[in-house]
């Protein structure tokens, strides 16, 4: 993929092929939460962290966000991604990241790097999850 795609086209790159069947739904106040993941370990982790805010419909019902966790090695980034500017004082290669404009005009998103522990991230205003791909089971911050 190249640094002219657009951040739809990313998340297909980064999700496709992979199931996520276990899930979860939260109730924040009047927003509901859907968590997917391909990691039964992960999802049961969040479920104890979370067990005040579990939603007892379907985690298949409509939600007002989607998160999709994608437990596994550290994944290569669909587009190259620059290092982000950061505060004095503070570690100068923390993140790197790429800002990237939407399919068709669309709202984009952003696909993140944390250095210290290899995952990434995509998350963007457009339809679709957010997404966070690597050793999420051992990450869970």
């Amino acid at each position: 993929m190249t640094a002219q795609a657009n951040f739809q086209d990313a998340l297909r790159a980064l999700c496709s092929g992979v199931a996520a069947p276990h899930a979860l739904r939260l109730r924040l106040e009047e927003v509901v939460v859907r968590v997917r993941s391909n990691s039964a370990a992960v999802v049961a982790d969040l479920r104890g962290y979370f067990a005040p805010f579990l939603d007892v419909a379907p985690a298949s019902g409509p939600a007002d966000m989607e998160f999709l966790f994608l437990d596994g090695p550290v994944a290569a980034s669909p587009v190259p991604l620059v290092t982000r500017p950061h505060l004095p004082g503070k570690r100068p290669d923390k993140e790197r990241q790429a800002d990237l404009p939407g399919e068709a005009g669309g709202p984009g998103g952003r696909v993140a790097r944390k250095q210290a522990t290899g995952m990434l991230f995509a998350f963007g205003a457009g339809p679709g999850p957010d997404v966070a791909i690597g050793p999420c089971a051992a990450n869970r911050n």
